[in-house]
């Protein structure tokens, strides 16, 4: 049967205000492990996104499509993480995926995000090179140590000797390296067994890479047996799990020697993104933690879906106009991938998307341009916690604190 031109438009038009409908999914992906000592950081990563995309949803911001966020449990093991990953991608075909694992632990996920050319946004910081193909699909929170530590770098100074007590973490080495061309003092990389108090000196600086259970015992001994010296909680022990744990256990003066690098402002209550976040998690889970791991959830949530949104909306908005202008010899083609608007938004529209976000206002403290460093902020903050729980910044002048 012959269908004219004006015949097969006019079923185009049918197809995209008909199909809607019924509200489609808009699926992201996440693996992550809860198990053991790292239950709680998944867990609070977990919640922050899902407090995102239950508001997100509220606002009704996507018409008839919903945000879905999809869980899988990988156990903390890397095979299963690559599985999870390869399932979420081809099976479930989501149109983004997060994660809080280090990449350079599970390096196949980057090549399944780059295979089926889908955004892959991580908490982690960045520390290795990738080739362009693979890095096209990536978005790191952080950039390298180097700049990380910049906030810290009177500590390092000013420290006789630097004490990095590390559990094996996968970006120790790297931790170790950055912190010995940081000073002319000497620098040890030691287990907290390893650890004796007994025989350091005083203003001894003690770096912790550790999982915030861990890091919680060593700082109330640190405090006790060494208290002229100082302690700087890496990025990664999360500032908020460990100051909760330890805050009220401590005077005010050892308060004082504890500074928590922290790689996304949640300290910085006055803006709009933070504000939101702590409303959005409230009404999610009362209960549930407004730590800066769930904000980083949070924070990489928000930029997946306004990725995808423009998506959606440029499919929604141009789908027509596409259509029109096309060779009549590939309508036929268009009309299938219209009439599956909803489940077959193009992943590699998503990356583009995101690739070009330019000045784009979140509500943080400056407008985010994704560069080909692929660094989200790229920025870090140094902090302490009062008496009433609460993050405050830092700056370490030569001769202390102000």
């Amino acid at each position: 049967m012959n269908y004219s031109l004006r015949t097969i438009i006019g079923f185009c038009f049918l197809l995209v205000f008909v199909t809607p409908a019924c509200a489609q999914s808009l699926p992201i992906g996440l693996t992550i492990n809860t198990s053991g000592l790292n239950a709680q950081y998944a867990l609070d990563f977990k919640n922050g996104i899902e407090a995102f995309i239950t508001a997100e949803n509220g606002k009704k911001r996507f018409g008839k499509y919903r945000l879905a966020l999809i869980v899988m449990e990988d156990m903390g093991k890397t095979e299963r993480i690559y599985a999870n990953t390869k399932r979420l991608l081809k099976q479930k075909q989501v149109l983004a995926l997060l994660t809080e694992h280090k990449l350079n632990a599970s390096p196949k996920i980057v090549d399944l995000a780059a295979k089926y050319n889908t955004l892959l946004l991580t908490s982690d910081i960045k520390v290795d090179s990738y080739s362009l193909n693979k890095q096209e699909n990536l978005g790191f929170l952080s950039s390298g140590i180097s700049e990380i530590l910049k906030p810290a770098r009177q500590l390092l100074i000013e420290a006789q000797q630097i004490y990095l007590i590390t559990d094996g973490s996968n970006h120790a080495d790297n931790w170790y390296k950055v912190l010995s061309d940081s000073t002319a003092n000497p620098v040890y990389k030691i287990s907290r067994e390893q650890l004796n108090l007994s025989a350091n000196i005083s203003k001894s600086l003690y770096v912790l890479d550790q999982n915030f259970i861990d890091a919680a015992p060593l700082v109330q001994n640190i405090t006790t047996e060494n208290p002229t010296s100082n302690i700087l909680v890496l990025p990664q022990t999360g500032a908020t799990l460990l100051g909760n744990a330890v805050n009220h256990q401590l005077t005010p003066t050892q308060r004082q020697h504890i500074y928590y690098l922290n790689t996304v402002p949640l300290h910085k209550s006055e803006l709009t993104l933070v504000k939101r976040f702590r409303q959005d998690m409230a009404r999610f889970n009362p209960h549930a933690s407004t730590s800066h791991q769930a904000f980083k959830g949070y924070l990489l949530a928000s930029l997946a879906a306004e990725s995808i949104y423009h998506s959606v909306k440029g499919l929604q908005a141009d789908s027509i106009l596409d259509v029109v202008t096309l060779p009549f010899q590939v309508l036929d083609q268009v009309v299938g991938w219209v009439k599956h608007a909803g489940s077959d938004i193009s992943n590699a529209e998503v990356v583009e998307t995101f690739n070009r976000m330019k000045n784009f206002d979140n509500g943080l403290h400056k407008a985010i341009t994704i560069n080909k460093d692929r660094v989200i902020l790229g920025e870090s903050w140094l902090t302490k916690m009062n008496d009433q729980d609460e993050f405050y910044e830092v700056s370490i002048k030569s001769r202390g604190f102000f």
